[in-house]
């Protein structure tokens, strides 16, 4: 059967041709200004992008509006945003390589499980990014890229209790306290009385929270400017870590230090302050921060 039918419904129109392409052209226009030495006029971007004037007028005004692109004196340069895609990336690829040591340091001296977490914001939950899983016969298998809801595991509360306060009201409007065991925070205040506790300790710990028979400490990685993207966390049987919790507690935090250190911060460690809303953290963009 013939899939190409008659018709002016089967037929893309004009207009969705267009919006189609414009993924594209964004891309175009972004990777001529990228390497660029001092910015380009339209007539120069046009010709570069071979684009139509009057749609690449469109395009920069729309990159515009949202800072991807800025005017200088009828010169186009790269915008802040746009900057701050390149560093959030720039920062992911060096943020493992940096962090990969003193991870291998810390499984050596605990033998347990060891993972990096961030937060997924997106979906508004806890995502490991980096895992070296114990050989222990008994063990939780976590693999890259698992999400959690941030209320249930002792990363996804470090992550949670760092955020400015106006994501985390908002993240508790819209996301409901699921109960997965017994020992899981379901009410709101309590819930906001252990975020002020990870504040005040610099440390994150959750026995069965998400899974019954589990535990996990968790520290926080601080960035240059003071920004906290990540946790650390020593997981496993709740049985072999919580006789030795005082000692993890130590361990994860200096494991968290040496991995802010290497990041550049230079601050107190641990910190209580969150995150700061609003693009900015002592008076520098929180896009330099890193990656969410």
């Amino acid at each position: 059967m013939n899939r190409y039918k008659s018709g002016a419904a089967d037929i893309p129109s004009r207009k969705q041709y267009e919006t189609t392409r414009s993924p594209a052209r964004v891309l175009q226009v972004i990777y001529e200004l990228a390497i660029s030495t001092n910015g380009l006029t339209l007539a120069r971007l046009a010709a570069l992008t071979q684009l139509p004037k009057t749609s690449l007028l469109t395009l920069l005004r729309s990159l515009e509006a949202s800072s991807y692109v800025i005017n200088v004196s009828g010169m186009y340069r790269l915008g802040t945003e746009t900057y701050a895609i390149a560093t959030a990336i720039t920062a992911k690829e060096r943020f493992l390589p940096t962090a990969r040591p003193a991870l291998q340091a810390l499984f050596a001296d605990i033998g347990e499980t060891v993972q990096l977490g961030i937060l997924a914001e997106d979906e508004e939950l806890a995502e490991t990014i980096e895992i070296i899983e114990t050989r222990k016969p008994v063990r939780f298998s976590l693999p890259v890229g698992l999400r959690r809801p941030l209320h249930s595991t002792s990363i996804g509360k470090l992550l949670l209790a760092y955020q400015p306060v106006e994501w985390s009201q908002t993240y508790l409007r819209r996301s409901p306290l699921e109960a997965f065991t017994p020992h899981t925070i379901i009410d709101e205040e309590d819930l906001l009385v252990e975020l002020e506790r990870i504040r005040e300790r610099g440390i994150s710990i959750s026995h069965e929270n998400m899974f019954e028979g589990m535990s996990g400490i968790t520290a926080p990685i601080w960035n240059e400017v003071g920004h906290m993207l990540a946790g650390v966390s020593v997981t496993g049987p709740t049985y072999r870590l919580r006789p030795q919790e005082a000692h993890i507690r130590e361990l994860a935090q200096r494991t968290g230090e040496d991995i802010s250190r290497r990041l550049g911060y230079t601050g107190p460690y641990p910190r209580g302050e969150t995150n700061v809303a609003g693009g900015v953290l002592d008076g520098k963009p929180t896009a330099e921060s890193g990656f969410r």
